[in-house]
């Protein structure tokens, strides 16, 4: 069973790495104007990052992203242990659609771009992890 201390230290690993690296420039390039914020809510920690003004962090309490993505930390290690991009886009719409343990509030309306953004948020934080 994943805990709560792996997805603090997974999330925390990730942001340091994308921070010190361009493997996700292309995708923080697109919330300089907007948001992301990804939440895992069944965390005893305030536990998920957000892509804001070309960088990403921790997210806070207090953050109001454009767009959240909140969702199950089962889910977030299921999904992030797929090799397979098209494996983890079928497991984001399964988890969104059928399964309700994604969520996706969009006040932009992006919904689409903003899942596949979190596919390739996914990819390189399993990179990482790996």
């Amino acid at each position: 069973m994943i805990t709560d201390d792996d997805i603090d230290e997974v999330i925390k690993l990730f942001i340091e790495v994308a921070n010190g690296t361009d493997i996700l420039k292309e995708v923080v390039e697109d919330y300089r104007e907007r948001s992301l914020g990804v939440r895992i809510y069944d965390s005893t920690y305030n536990t998920g990052f957000i892509l804001h003004q070309g960088r990403i962090r921790a997210i806070r309490k207090l953050d109001m992203p454009t767009c959240v993505i909140i969702l199950d930390k089962a889910t977030f290690w299921k999904i992030l242990n797929i090799d397979d991009p098209d494996l983890q886009r079928i497991a984001i719409y399964t988890a969104y659609y059928t399964e309700r343990t994604l969520s996706l509030n969009s006040q932009d309306g992006d919904v689409q771009i903003h899942a596949e953004n979190l596919i390739k948020i996914f990819t390189n934080i399993s990179e990482i992890v790996k």
